[in-house]
């Protein structure tokens, strides 16, 4: 055996332990009376306030109109950079 292996060697037999669970481990009993810690209960949460859901939804195609129109202008740049660089 090399020496760098004997750190890596098997324990010796006497202070191998045996294969057998022992299961857990004993404690002692809660003192009778004894429960967890209360707290008061949460307030109910509050009403939410009333959406406008027509107003959303022109919100959300104006948002939508706009991201479209980045996408073209982007899309426009990028074609005419490559038409650029192949001519």
């Amino acid at each position: 055996m090399a020496d760098g292996d004997i750190l890596w060697r098997r324990p010796e037999a006497s202070t191998e332990r045996s294969g057998a669970y022992s299961g857990p481990p004993a404690d002692a009993p809660a003192p009778p009376g004894w429960h967890p810690e209360l707290h008061a209960s949460a307030p109910l949460p509050r009403e939410l306030p009333a959406v406008d859901d027509d107003a959303v939804d022109v919100a959300e195609r104006e948002a939508a109109r706009f991201t479209f129109a980045i996408g073209g202008i982007a899309l426009v740049m990028l074609v005419v950079l490559i038409c650029w660089r192949v001519l």
